[in-house]
């Protein structure tokens, strides 16, 4: 081989290499997790610091053991404990509720893969990092599935915040998302979601798309606010993009909309923070109250049979009058 192909290889290798640095998309969820809550709801090994009341699960103490959660319909509840170099996987699963959890100091922080209706909520997930060069990591990350929100959480000093691949109606709302060395939100592949009332601060890329499919290139499209003059999101950058903006009769509304590209535009931007802390918390799917189908189907038959039947006695009583008075004189 000669000289200038052998340059020309290496340049290519190296190009690879560098692309791959800034592209969003996920791995699919590979893990290795120490603690398994099994989808019987038992927890493996049973000696884990995990107390189970029902569907509820609690740490008891600090540990730097990964979780992986197979079980649907359950609540995983740090208890004011951290997790400390290591992951929450919630893998394949419906109707999971993670918080109270504090991440630090891991390659990812929860990872989110083939589930739908989980609810990240009232954590804080902190200086998640890649291990290893030319890699990607993120504080919190949604790998299909759909349905699943992202509620109340401090996301503070990771890679990249936000992750979504191949995932759609997804909530974001009410999170203190800052300080990201490479991006706030990546996404790949993922539209129909909705992005709202975050504080995205300080963050080296506030938002990357990798877009739909590979050729031709088209951008996913999200909402990013919540489509009235209540608002979208707080962009630390605002005003160093849009230096003329004004403040709308006081509203706390920029009355310039923040384009983050074409096809994802926040129409009502917010001029100061939003208070997280002051947003109605979402009820957990298992803690929502569930109509009693069942019951109510039931009395809908006996209600028809009933009716069915003073149907039925009405026809008899007509009949009856009726030939009573035809055998009259």
């Amino acid at each position: 081989m000669s000289r200038n192909a052998t340059l020309t290889l290496v340049l290519i290798f190296f190009v690879l290499i560098v692309t791959g640095v800034f592209c969003v998309e996920p791995a699919k969820a590979q893990f290795q997790a120490d603690i398994t809550i099994n989808v019987d709801g038992s927890v493996t090994p049973s000696s884990a610091p995990i107390l189970q009341s029902g569907s509820r699960y609690s740490l008891t103490s600090n540990i730097n053991e990964s979780i992986a959660v197979k079980r649907s319909n359950m609540v995983l509840d740090g208890n004011g404990y951290t997790i400390s170099e290591a992951t929450i996987y919630i893998l394949d699963v419906s109707n999971v509720t993670a918080k109270n959890l504090t991440i630090t100091n891991s390659y990812q922080g929860i990872s989110i893969a083939d589930s739908s209706g989980v609810i990240i909520t009232n954590n804080t997930i902190r200086e998640t990092g890649a291990y290893l060069p030319f890699s990607e990591t993120w504080a919190i990350s949604i790998q299909r599935g759909n349905t699943s929100q992202i509620i109340e959480n401090n996301i503070i000093d990771n890679m990249v915040g936000v992750s979504f691949a191949e995932t759609s109606d997804n909530l974001v709302i009410g999170n203190n998302i800052s300080d990201c060395s490479s991006i706030a939100f990546g996404l790949y592949n993922s539209s129909d979601n909705r992005i709202y009332h975050n504080n995205l601060v300080n963050n080296s890329l506030q938002f990357k798309d990798e877009g739909i499919g590979l050729y031709p290139y088209m951008s996913s499209m999200n909402t990013w606010d919540n489509g009235s003059i209540s608002g979208g999101n707080y962009w630390s950058d605002y005003e160093l993009k849009y230096p003329d903006s004004k403040e709308i009769n006081h509203s706390g509304i920029w009355n310039i909309s923040y384009v983050i590209d074409r096809n994802n535009v926040d129409n009502y931007p917010l001029t100061r923070q939003v208070d997280i802390s002051a947003i109605a918390p979402t009820a957990t799917p298992i803690e929502q109250t569930v109509i009693p189908i069942i019951p109510i189907a039931a009395s809908v038959a006996v209600v028809a049979l009933v009716a069915a039947g003073l149907l039925v006695y009405h026809k008899k009583t007509q009949t009856q009058i009726q030939n009573s008075l035809v055998k009259k004189p």
